[in-house]
């Protein structure tokens, strides 16, 4: 989500006063142990409680469609809930296109069951690709095998589906998804070793594929050196890559895209829940111009050629790569790098908490004062001074799923790796 772009003139003077700034000197009222009570209560009894009382009417059913957005980035789900999903249920085919896609996107967002025969007759009856993919998705979530009728309808309802990027893209997550998972990784030291020769500063997510379980990305600079502390440790930044729907990449406010995305600068957030700390503000393929994203290298008359460059050799035939490729051909945008100041006890008992999901972005974790509302702790912050050392605000940075383990991406995994690559 991306907001506030620094000018360069701004960027200039940001870079040197950001450099000396304290931690503390950030601050959201947000993080107020007050506020965050006011906004629970709120949430459930009017943002949802209240909206899902109601019937979906003509005049009503703009409340219906926060409620629903609140229900997934908090995941809640209860008897109002499930009363709320009932009664939109009933009048599906007369919401507007915005109201059925948070619906859906709910459906998905606290992986609801019980609605197979419902999500059966949407998906012969919805005219909108996307909408009949978020579907498709929870169809067939926990019934592999019903894929392939799944795929034979949407080939009967759209026989040009290869030529619509969302239907494309459930084509390749419903047949191959599972065959990406078990494909052997490239040599990651062919990353190391293009980025550095070709003096581009790169940030590395390193995820699972499982995105319940967080990442960890690390820093290499222009001349191929990795960002170290004080100490000469490798500065490693957990960052989750899940959203809150936990839908797949190339679906809106699905999971963070794995592949290359570029890094235009940095940027501050009037957001309330990504709060004030300086992000990562990013673009992928097809958000904006090419030349923006492949400064030295861009061919709009071939797209996936120009991307295809900014990959080592060894990993142009590695599908997982194109993600962020197909996702942005999709149209998804505003995925940036950023903190939170969403209160992590909603996520109690999830394997990513303190972290927080968020609408598809990468999220690192943040600890507010609930007294003052000034920020103790920030992964984020760590992540921005870290990229900024050297002073150039632009760069690259690229998401990588590393297996499907079911833990979090350890440091020691990742200074394993980069002690490879520097050992020659």
């Amino acid at each position: 989500m991306r907001r506030i772009l620094l000018s360069m003139a701004a960027a200039s003077a940001f870079l040197g006063s950001y450099s000396q700034a304290s931690l503390e000197t950030l601050e959201s009222p947000a993080t107020l142990r007050s506020e965050r009570a006011k906004l629970k209560q709120s949430l459930h009894a009017r943002t949802i409680g209240e909206t899902f009382r109601n019937e979906p009417t003509e005049d009503f059913e703009y409340r219906y469609e926060s409620a629903f957005w609140a229900v997934s980035q908090f995941m809640v789900d209860d008897s109002l809930v499930r009363a709320g999903f009932r009664k939109a249920m009933r009048v599906y085919p007369k919401l507007t296109p915005g109201t059925r896609r948070s619906f859906l996107e709910a459906l998905y967002a606290i992986d609801a069951t019980g609605y197979e025969d419902w999500l059966e007759s949407i998906m012969r009856t919805e005219p909108i690709p996307k909408l009949f993919a978020m579907a498709a998705l929870q169809a067939t979530r926990h019934k592999p095998g019903k894929a392939q009728d799944v795929l034979r309808l949407m080939r009967s309802r759209w026989p040009k589906h290869a030529s619509e990027p969302i239907l494309s893209s459930l084509e390749d997550h419903l047949t191959r998804r599972a065959a990406h998972i078990h494909m052997p990784l490239p040599d990651l030291k062919a990353w190391f070793q293009q980025q550095g020769s070709r003096g581009f500063k790169t940030v590395y997510s390193f995820q699972r594929w499982n995105r319940d379980f967080p990442g960890l990305a690390i820093v290499q600079e222009s001349d191929g050196r990795f960002a170290r502390d004080s100490s000469g440790r490798l500065v490693t930044i957990r960052q989750l890559a899940r959203s809150a729907s936990d839908l797949p990449y190339f679906i809106t406010n699905g999971n963070t895209p794995q592949g290359v995305f570029r890094i235009t600068g940095i940027g501050q957030s009037a957001n309330t829940f990504i709060g004030p700390t300086p992000n990562l503000q990013m673009t992928m393929p097809f958000e904006g111009f090419w030349s923006d994203f492949s400064p030295n290298d861009a061919d709009t008359t071939d797209p996936v050629a120009t991307y295809a460059r900014l990959l080592p050799e060894a990993w142009r035939s590695f599908p997982p790569m194109y993600e962020s490729f197909r996702a942005g051909r999709a149209g998804r945008t505003e995925i940036i790098a950023h903190g939170t100041t969403i209160d992590p006890d909603w996520f109690i008992g999830k394997p990513y908490h303190p972290a927080s999901p968020t609408l598809g972005c990468l999220c690192a974790p943040e600890a507010w004062d609930p007294m003052t509302g000034r920020l103790k702790e920030s992964e984020q912050w760590l992540l921005t001074r870290t990229f900024l050392r050297s002073g150039d605000s632009t760069g690259y940075l690229v998401v990588i799923n590393l297996n499907d383990r079911r833990e979090a991406v350890a440091p020691s995994e990742i200074e394993a790796i980069v002690a490879e690559y520097e050992r020659g």
